[in-house]
């Protein structure tokens, strides 16, 4: 079997990516930010709708009581501009960006199961 030599394997990881080295962990969890973003869009539509819910967030409660629709389309325009760093190879990779990044996701783990749980137990 043939050795991958490391400037392969980082030839590989950037086609596959889209990215220089060390961007790969960003853009993959860019990639996880806005796909959870997308679903907790759903589900928290679902929940405000049928009032087991409330929106935490005072700018998107009021997005929401403005036009549910609206909310959807906030969120979903959010997850497009994170899908454009993405798509235009722009995403930053600073350890600033990471560090946020991490911590986004972290914290917006947490909220989405939080709502899914919810949901379960009031359903």
């Amino acid at each position: 079997m043939q050795d991958i030599t490391p400037l392969k394997r980082n030839f590989i990881n950037c086609s596959l990516l889209g990215t220089h080295e060390g961007g790969g962990a960003v853009i993959l969890l860019f990639h996880y930010l806005s796909l959870l973003n997308i679903f907790d869009a759903f589900i928290t539509y679902f929940g405000l709708e049928n009032s087991f819910i409330q929106e935490m967030n005072p700018l998107m409660s009021r997005i929401y009581g403005t036009d549910p629709l609206l909310f959807i389309f906030t969120k979903l325009a959010f997850s497009l501009c994170i899908y454009l760093f993405i798509v235009f190879k722009k995403v930053p990779t600073s350890s600033l960006i990471r560090g946020l990044t991490v911590f986004a996701t972290s914290f917006y783990t947490i909220v989405f199961f939080l709502h899914c749980y919810w949901l379960i137990v009031l359903i």
